[in-house]
């Protein structure tokens, strides 16, 4: 399922969509679901395929309307995401969301990674990691 949600994320028709408004979600029920479970099906079981989907997800993830669309749905969203902000949430800060190890740890070896970055709320790769963990 996680390669189904990334394959469908990566798509021109999905890289095509805007982050400067706000995504109406009602006609595109996939979009959302591929948004916010893609990482829950990879943390479970992650395929080689799926990596390779998620590193060219990431290629342009904050230019990429999943990123807005996971991020807004964040229970405390008290922050303002802001149109003209750039969202800064890496792979890394995904990755960390979702707790996916493998992936996490191939960042974390790249030189040059940031593990402290900061995004557009003020978290770190390890603040999500540490929001998120429900196992």
């Amino acid at each position: 399922m996680a390669e189904t949600c990334l394959s469908y994320l990566n798509s021109q028709q999905v890289r095509a969509l805007s982050t400067r408004i706000s995504p109406d979600l009602q006609g595109q029920p996939f979009l959302e679901y591929s948004s916010l479970y893609w990482g829950v099906h990879a943390r479970r079981d992650l395929s080689d395929c799926a990596r390779k989907l998620a590193l060219m997800l990431f290629d342009d993830y904050n230019h990429n309307i999943s990123t807005k669309v996971l991020l807004e749905s964040q229970p405390d969203t008290s922050y303002d995401i802001g149109f003209n902000k750039p969202y800064l949430f890496s792979g890394l800060h995904c990755s960390s969301f979702f707790g996916i190890d493998g992936i996490v740890a191939g960042f974390i070896e790249v030189e040059g990674c940031d593990i402290n970055q900061r995004d557009c709320v003020d978290n770190t790769p390890l603040v999500w990691a540490a929001l998120n963990t429900s196992e």
